[in-house]
This record gives structure tokens, sequence and C-alpha cells, in this order.
């Protein structure tokens, strides 16, 4: 009887224990855990900011660029490095590598100044920076060989003339904002004066032409204006327009022939 006891109670023990365990507070403790271990990972991970998990030699791309330039394969390697570009924002040394492929394998110079300049804004401090430096002069060297014209000593001659063209587009762009600034200057210079003559014609419509009083006065045409319009403003009353035609018959051969610059004889009042 002994152990057949004993196996009840272990029994009994073993059911409130598996009761206790699927029990509702149990659960709610364990989801509770659950979610705070998640929220910790979650956090440990973005604390990092940006940073990736691997460093960009660990990348499986970067790992496959280096094996295709061991077996000689510089095309596929070139395109394993540009994924890693393309998949990350700090990618110095696949721009490098890339840099590399592009000025030995593909003389494409152009292409390998912009990957060294990548990697130098990546890394300024690099303990290779001054041999990067060096090859972003032999890029240029390379593509001043490729010019066309008359041919050149050295290579060092074209590098000196893409500096020379480069100063020279700088200073046409700086020219050309500056003719733009002296357009708009002058754009506002004629409407202001023009807001200035109208304001003295309104002011003094009928200048004298000699400074005396017996003298006939002189009105100036604006754009806009009709034989009305202009007795009105100097007149006083736009029904002596055909005063103003009499005085100016020899120069109008109609009402409707006024011209802009063109000055009339204004009758006395």
């Amino acid at each position: 009887m002994g152990p057949l006891v004993s196996q009840n109670a272990r029994n009994g023990l073993t059911g409130r224990r598996s009761s206790y365990f699927s029990s509702r507070p149990f659960r709610t403790l364990w989801s509770t855990l659950l979610i705070s271990v998640l929220s910790v990972f979650i956090l440990s991970a973005c604390s990092s900011g940006n940073r990736r998990v691997f460093e960009e030699t660990d990348e499986p791309e970067y790992i496959r660029g280096k094996k295709f330039l061991r077996q000689g394969e510089e095309e596929q390697a070139l395109l394993a490095f540009l994924r890693v570009i393309d998949i990350r924002t700090d990618s110095p040394e696949s721009h490098l590598e890339a840099g590399l492929i592009y000025l030995n394998e593909m003389n494409q110079p152009i292409l390998a100044i912009y990957h060294f300049m990548k990697f130098l804004e990546l890394q300024p401090d690099a303990l290779q920076a001054p041999e990067v430096e060096s090859l972003i002069d032999t890029a240029k060297k390379e593509f001043a060989r490729t010019l066309p014209g008359r041919p050149f000593q050295s290579g060092v001659e074209q590098t000196d003339l893409l500096q020379v063209v480069e100063r020279q587009r700088e200073e046409a762009n700086r020219l050309k904002g500056r003719i733009s600034t002296l357009e708009r200057e002058n754009q506002e210079l004629r409407r202001r004066l023009g807001e200035l003559s109208a304001r003295n014609q309104s002011t003094n419509p009928a200048q004298s032409s000699g400074g005396t009083a017996n003298e006939q006065a002189v009105y100036v045409v604006q754009p806009g204006d009709t034989l009305s319009s202009i007795a009105r403003k100097v007149l006083g009353s736009s029904a002596r327009w055909e005063d103003i035609f009499q005085s100016n018959r020899d120069l109008l051969r109609s009402p409707n022939d006024l011209r802009v610059g063109q000055e009339l004889r204004i009758p006395s009042e």
C-alpha cells in the first residue's frame, strides 16, 4: 500500500502543478515577461542608430565581391560591391573597391574618381586617405589623356587644363548670376522711373519747353494715353481733346495718331 499511496500523492501534486501553469494569472505573467524580453531586444537593436548588425566587410555581397576578384572576375566583383553600396549608406570599402576596378580594369576614370571621393567623404581620416587622393590624381590624368585636340606632352598638362576649364566654368556661372541680378535691378529702376515720370506728369502736366510763361506747354505722350485722357489730365476736361488736336495738326494726321514719347503742344487755358 505504501508505494501506491505515494504514487497517488505524486499524481495529485502533478495535477495541481498543471492546473497552475494553465491558469489565467500564469499565462498573463508569461505574456508580460515575453513582451519585456522582446522590448529589450528591439531597444538594443535600435540603440545603435543606423549602424547595421554586420560590418561592411562582413556583408555577404562584399565577401562575394572579394572572392570574384581573387578569381579574376572583375565585372562580377564590381556588381557585388555596387550592391553593397545600394543597401548601405556606410560603405567606404565598397566604394574603394569599385573605384579601383573602374580605374584599373574598365578604363572609366570619371566613375573611379566618384567612388574614390565617396570613400574620402565617408572616411576622411582613414589610413588609406593619402593613397586614395593619389588615385584621384591618377584618374584625372587618365581622363585628361582621353581629351580630343592636340596631344599634350604629359598628363599633368591636361590635368592643369581641366583645372583651368573648371575655374572658367565657375567664373562663367558667377557672371551669369551677376548678369541676372543686374537685369532684375535694371527692370526695377525702369519701373521706378516710369512711376516717377507718371507722378511728375500728374503733378505738373503742362511743362514749359523754354521756361517762360508766354511759350506753350508740352506734354509727352505716355503708354495708354488718348487725346481725351490727356485733355482731362492737363486741361481738366476730356471735352477739350479737340483743342489739343488742333494745336498739333502738323503732328497728328488723326485724333488716334498718337505715339509714345511724342511731344504735344498744350493750348493755354
